[in-house]
């Protein structure tokens, strides 16, 4: 309804798990971190849990859009299920032909189920089973999953298994009869609501890949907005769509807090008693502010008054407000105060969440789908990255990236890093047009985040000692080593010095995180530096 009245292209705080919004403060890049290592790994559970409207679904979500072309996915949404009705929505995920409903048992779906992920994992592919809600699975229900995950080969597990739910999901294996599920979790990761900082850059985020060029909410609002919802992104959501709902019926081009305030009112959040006294406080203040000048100006303007004559009886009547010295002061001495501005100058264009999108997959060579990026780079075989650390992880993961700054006078703008260097940068508004920037002019605009993509081997996100193959000779001419496909203790040390150089995790294991930096030396794709230098 809005939408149009803040040059919206589409609902900023819609509540659908839309992975286009997805914000990625630094619990969610952690949990994302960890269910990545998790498929990496394979074998066992991994544990995933938060309060009601934390934002685990979106999660999951991005995580399926990020997921290889070598992994199937089987997704339960519903799991008020027994056992016999759980392995047959499995099995059906896997688009595995059901035998009829009076002929299902436990013990024909288990085998089935099994000779299927056997001819998978022959295959080169992997198995995921992701159960959303897991709290509401029954003890029983919970123990039939546990079983599952004894189909292994001598080496390998056949099945990951994902346990996605709130707080009582860990209660419940906290239990003594579920005990042996508890001890087969591998990874584990609880995220907790944002904090007043990412709550604000949330808010902001999603009205920016909305489509807005300036926050739609003032700094008092989102404050107000965090402590209404205490950082719960699904009741920011609710908040911020009714608060901007308000400040289009009222015609304004923000929601401040009075809209904020009106709307946790109607959505029967309780306003902060301290906010209100706050407030009543501030408001004294300012009254007694405003009184205090009128006394001083009445003061001074008795004291600058000419002495009474005789001649002028006037002069002893009060003074009003207005000096009669003002109506001299020569107005071209304040003229200079006034910063001047050219008529024929215009403002920068800025550049929306969606242009910027366009441009990074230009720089790879992609049209624009109309999709999220995400989306289209997992069609093309590329991974998206969202990460942190400013220029130094840019130079060295030298890839064009997206970044979000916030101008001087609070527009949003989207830029395209196409080109980096010790000292400028080269960026690329929504038309296309490269700006050379020293990289102090982007201090205090740019917090240091970014989205790129980069191509992970087609293979495997997970080599480690022991393992051959192509996705090995392809690592060892990242490090620069004689050509092989194994992956053996000289690898292994490479790998570990590599990881040491750019204070990565020294685990001698290359993982997800290590290959993101070792693409940099892949000469496919496009770079920030030359490859003479980033070599």
């Amino acid at each position: 309804m809005y939408c149009h009245h803040f040059n919206l292209d589409h609902n900023p705080f819609a509540i659908t798990p839309d992975p286009r919004y997805l914000f990625l403060g630094k619990q969610h890049r952690e949990a994302l971190a960890h269910l990545l290592y998790g498929i990496e790994v394979g074998g066992g559970f991994i544990l995933l849990t938060g309060e009601v409207g934390t934002g685990k679904t979106t999660l999951c979500r991005t995580l399926i859009e990020q997921l290889p072309s070598a992994v199937d996915l089987a997704l339960i949404i519903n799991p008020r299920l027994d056992s016999l009705e759980l392995l047959a929505a499995i099995a059906d995920e896997l688009q595995l032909p059901l035998p009829p409903l009076a002929e299902r048992t436990i013990g024909e779906l288990i085998r089935q189920l099994h000779h299927h992920l056997l001819a998978t994992h022959a295959a080169g592919r992997r198995t995921v089973v992701m159960i959303d809600e897991a709290q509401n699975l029954t003890p029983e229900v919970l123990e039939q999953v546990r079983l599952l995950s004894n189909l292994e080969t001598s080496q390998d597990k056949l099945l990951q298994l994902f346990l996605v739910g709130q707080p009582e999901l860990r209660q419940l294996l906290q239990r003594d009869d579920l005990r042996q599920v508890a001890q087969r979790i591998t990874a584990r990761y609880h995220i907790e609501p944002l904090t007043r900082s990412e709550s604000s850059a949330y808010i902001d985020h999603r009205c920016a890949v909305a489509g807005a060029r300036r926050p739609l909410l003032s700094r008092g609002a989102k404050w107000l907005v965090f402590r209404l919802t205490a950082g719960t992104p699904r009741l920011i959501n609710l908040l911020c769509d009714r608060a901007l709902l308000g400040a289009y019926a009222a015609g304004r081009s923000r929601a401040g807090w009075r809209e904020v305030a009106r709307a946790g009112s109607e959505l029967a959040y309780p306003l902060p008693t301290p906010y209100r006294r706050r407030w009543r406080e501030r408001l004294a203040i300012v009254a007694t502010a405003i009184g205090l000048i009128i006394a001083v100006s009445h003061v001074d303007q008795w004291r600058r008054a000419p002495p009474p004559t005789a001649a002028s009886p006037i002069a002893l009547e009060r003074p009003t407000l207005a000096a009669p010295a003002a109506a001299s002061i020569d107005s071209a001495a304040i003229a200079p105060m006034q910063p001047p501005r050219s008529a024929n100058t215009a403002a920068p264009p800025l550049t929306s969440y969606r242009q910027a999108s366009a441009q990074l997959l230009a720089q790879w060579q992609l049209p624009d789908e109309g999709r999220s990026l995400c989306q289209q780079a997992v069609q093309q075989k590329l991974r998206c990255y969202h990460g942190s650390g400013g220029w130094r992880s840019l130079r060295q993961l030298d890839r064009p990236a997206l970044i979000r700054r916030i101008t001087a006078t609070g527009d949003i703008d989207f830029l395209t890093v196409v080109a980096l260097d010790a000292a400028q940068v080269t960026l690329l508004n929504g038309a296309g047009e490269a700006e050379i920037l020293p990289l102090q002019a982007l201090e205090g605009e740019w917090q240091g985040d970014f989205t790129l993509l980069w191509r992970p081997p087609v293979t495997a996100t997970l080599l480690r000692r022991g393992d051959r193959g192509v996705a090995v000779r392809q690592l060892r001419q990242y490090l620069g080593l004689t050509e092989s496909d194994r992956y053996d203790a000289v690898t292994e040390q490479a790998v570990r010095r590599f990881q040491r150089q750019l204070q990565l995790q020294v685990d001698g294991i290359s993982g997800a995180e290590t290959l993101r930096y070792l693409q940099a030396r892949d000469p496919r794709g496009p770079h920030l530096q030359p490859q003479s230098s980033a070599e």
